[in-house]
């Protein structure tokens, strides 16, 4: 199924999500997603600051964000997320939040993506592990 758009995508899983991946410490509302976002080549750097000014705030704003990770492939114009919410409320807040909506503004005055978003929700874990004492 292909979505228009992020809200589209979290709304159409919302309703079938009660458990996607619970990390040690958390509950089993926890919401995981990973976001593929694809800019034009020649609009890389500036698609990458929009983002980064987009996560300061959410970083700032939103407790219920857990995790928010994102990723540049070297030598593309590809940005993967990796995003962990402490529940749908937590993705509802995120989705409503003012500077969500003038980063999408942005985007798209400054056509800096050349593709929509192509969002994975929910994801569940399969095996992995993180060394805290590292900063992940």
């Amino acid at each position: 199924m292909r979505f228009t758009s992020l809200s589209m995508a979290v709304f159409a899983a919302s309703s079938t999500v009660t458990k996607a991946f619970s990390p040690k410490g958390t509950s089993d509302t926890t919401i995981t997603l990973s976001n593929k976002i694809t800019a034009c080549p020649d609009k890389v750097a500036e698609e990458q600051q929009l983002l980064i000014t987009f996560l300061k705030q959410v970083r700032e704003d939103e407790a219920g964000v857990l995790k928010f990770l994102l990723y540049l492939a070297p030598n593309s114009s590809t940005f993967l997320t990796f995003e962990i919410y402490a529940d749908q409320a937590a993705i509802d807040k995120h989705l409503s939040s003012s500077y969500f909506n003038d980063l999408i503004a942005a985007e798209a005055k400054d056509k800096t993506k050349c593709a929509e978003n192509q969002v994975l929700i929910p994801l569940e874990e399969v095996f992995g592990f993180a060394r805290h004492d590292n900063g992940y």
